[in-house]
C-alpha cells in the first residue's frame, strides 16, 4: 500500500490533475472506475476524459508519509499550477482540510440559504458551482436542482451573501471559461464552413443561434453566402408552416425571435388567420358554441367572440 501524491495526466495538452491518498493503487482504481461510468467527482476532468478517454494515464510522482500529504498535494498543485484552468483540472489549491467547515461558516450558510429563500445543501452549491464551470446552462442547472435561474445567477455571483465560500477558488473563474468555450465553438464553425456547411446547416448542427454563425460567416470572409442562407432558411420555415408545423415548434428548430417569426410568415400568417376567421362564423352559424369554436381552433373564447360580434373583420 503506497501513500503518496499522484496525477492524472492528458498526454495531448498536458493538463493534469493532482491527488493524494493513504492507497494511491486503490484510489487511481476508484478514479478510472469512475470516469468510465462517467459519473466522476470532478465534472472538469470528467468531460476532458470523455472526449478523449485514451489520452489520460495515471501515475506516482511522490511517496510521503500520511501526515505530510495535504502540504505534498498543495505543493505540487502550486507546482503544476493544476488549479487553473489552462494547466489543470484541479477545482481546488489541494489539502483536504479546505472541506472541512467550521461553526461559523454553517452559519453562515444557514444565513444565506435564508437570503437565498432555498433549500439548497453544501453539496447542492458546490455541484452548482461545478456545472456553471462547465458551461452548463443556468436554467438546466435550476431545473436539475429544482431551485430557480435566479438563484443559480446569485450563486454565480460568488458573494458572500450568495455561498461565496463554497469552492472559493471557482469564484469569477466563469467568465474566464466561457471565453475558451467561445473560442472552441469558433474553431467548430470555422470547420464546418470551411468543409462547405451553409449557415443554417451549422446552425442545427450545433444547436446555436443561426445569428451567432452568421457573425463568424461575417469575421471569416464569408458573408456573402448570409442572404442565400436566409432565403434558405425562410423557404424551409414557410413549408413547415404550410405543414402545420407549430410556432413553438418552429422557433425552437430556427432559434428565431416572436417578432422574427411574423416578419418571415407575415402574409401567411394573415391568410391563415382569415381561413379560420372564415371557420369560426360558418361553425358560428351551425350553432357551435363559442367554447368549442375556441378548443377546435386553439383560441381564446373571448377572440372567437370577438370574430363572431364583428369586432375583428378580415377581408
Amino acid at each position: 500500500m503506497t501513500c503518496g501524491i499522484y496525477e492524472i495526466r492528458n498526454r495531448i495538452n498536458g493538463k493534469v490533475y493532482i491527488g493524494l491518498s493513504v492507497n494511491v493503487d486503490n484510489r487511481i482504481r476508484n478514479h478510472k472506475y469512475k470516469l468510465k461510468r462517467g459519473n466522476h467527482d470532478n465534472p472538469y476532468l470528467q468531460k476532458a476524459y470523455s472526449k478523449s478517454k485514451d489520452a489520460f494515464f495515471f501515475s506516482l510522482i511522490e511517496e510521503c508519509k500520511e501526515e505530510e500529504l495535504e502540504q505534498k498535494e498543495i505543493e505540487w498543485i502550486n507546482h503544476f499550477n493544476s488549479n487553473l484552468t489552462e494547466h489543470g483540472y484541479n477545482l481546488l489549491s489541494g489539502g483536504v482540510s479546505c472541506f472541512r467547515h467550521h461553526e461559523t461558516s454553517i452559519k453562515k450558510m444557514k444565513i444565506s440559504s435564508r437570503l437565498c429563500n432555498t433549500k439548497l445543501s453544501y453539496e447542492d452549491v458546490k455541484y452548482i458551482k461545478m456545472s456553471l464551470f462547465l458551461c452548463m446552462d443556468v436554467k438546466d442547472i435550476a431545473d436539475l436542482f429544482n431551485t430557480t435561474m435566479d438563484i443559480v445567477y446569485k450563486i454565480k455571483q460568488g458573494n458572500e451573501s450568495n455561498f461565496g465560500w463554497v469552492l472559493p477558488e471557482l469564484n469569477g473563474r466563469f467568465d474566464e471559461l466561457r471565453k475558451e468555450d467561445n473560442i472552441n465553438l469558433e474553431s467548430e464553425i470555422v470547420k464546418l464552413m470551411q468543409q462547405g456547411y451553409s449557415a443554417l446547416s451549422i446552425s442545427n448542427q450545433l444547436n446555436i443561434p443561426y445569428e451567432k454563425v452568421l457573425g463568424i460567416f461575417k469575421t471569416e470572409g464569408a458573408f456573402e453566402s448570409k442572404k442565400e442562407d436566409i432565403q434558405t432558411r425562410n423557404k424551409s420555415m414557410r413549408e413547415e408552416f404550410k405543414l402545420g408545423i407549430s410556432k413553438k415548434e418552429i422557433l425552437k428548430k430556427y432559434k428565431i425571435s416572436a417578432s422574427q417569426y411574423n416578419r418571415i410568415l407575415g402574409k401567411r400568417l394573415s391568410e391563415r388567420k382569415k381561413e379560420i376567421y372564415i371557420k369560426v362564423i360558418a361553425l358560428h352559424k351551425e350553432g357551435i358554441s363559442n367554447s368549442e369554436i375556441g378548443k377546435i381552433f386553439n383560441l381564446n373564447r373571448c377572440t372567437v367572440g370577438d370574430y363572431v360580434n364583428g369586432k375583428i373583420i378580415f377581408k
